[in-house]
């Protein structure tokens, strides 16, 4: 009989399978990418599902008497991650599968807040000739990885979720900067407020435009303080 006789040894276990959590992120830039050329065009960030995986071991724990094979005395499972760092043995795997979600989901949490996307716009006219203009303010979300990268979440067509890096500056087609502020109480009783003043301005300017005044009211236009007249180009400063 062996001088062991009675001690158990405890495997570190053979990988039987791999589970893979995909989450919403930035995914890190490529080692080529990390230093790019002076001359290369800039890569923009994009979002996408990254994938970590979670090892799991089948550990056998056997009974060191006489000569191998030794008896199988107990088995077990390890699970283990390196992104979040963390280890869970148990003999439930539906348990420890549980367990691993719990953590990966409390890791890779994005943290959303609401905010405000003002636009005022200039839309096109389908009769006539002149100009039209809309004031909107629409929610988006802003959204904090755990690796600190920023998103932007917005509803489109009715259908949620299309996520895209947090461009930082929101511009239009034309390239005219909008304004993007948190969804704050104070910020939406300013915004309707501001709502009813653009419409009182469309009744005065109808009201200026009455069949009864029109002509007088646009030889005066020059003297109008609700419309300023426009101002002239600045000339193009070139620098040297």
């Amino acid at each position: 009989m062996s001088r062991h006789a009675g001690k158990k040894r405890t495997s570190q276990g053979k990988l039987v399978d791999t589970w893979y959590y995909a989450y919403k992120g930035i995914p890190k830039p490529l080692e080529s990418e990390e230093l790019p050329d002076e001359d290369a065009e800039p890569i923009n960030p994009t979002v996408g599902w990254i994938k970590t995986e979670v090892r799991v071991y089948l550990v056998k724990e056997t009974k060191d008497i006489g000569e191998p094979p030794h008896e199988t005395h107990k088995v077990s499972f390890r699970v283990e991650c390196d992104e979040p760092l963390f280890e869970f043995t148990g003999h439930d795997i539906e348990a420890l599968h549980a367990a691993s979600w719990e953590k990966l989901d409390s890791h890779f949490e994005i943290k959303w807040t609401r905010w405000f996307l003002v636009k005022v716009s200039q839309e096109s006219i389908y009769e006539g000739v002149g100009t039209a203009m809309s004031f909107t303010y629409d929610t988006v979300e802003k959204g904090v990885t755990h690796d600190g990268k920023e998103l932007l979440r917005q509803d489109k067509w009715g259908r949620r979720e299309k996520i895209t890096p947090w461009p930082g500056r929101f511009v239009d087609r034309c390239g005219r900067v909008q304004a993007c502020i948190p969804e704050t109480d104070a910020n939406r009783a300013a915004l309707e407020e501001f709502a009813k003043r653009v419409n009182l301005l469309r009744e005065r300017l109808a009201d200026f435009l009455k069949p009864e005044v029109i002509e007088e009211n646009l030889r005066l236009l020059g003297s109008c303080n609700l419309l300023p007249p426009v101002p002239l180009a600045l000339p193009e400063v070139i620098e040297v």
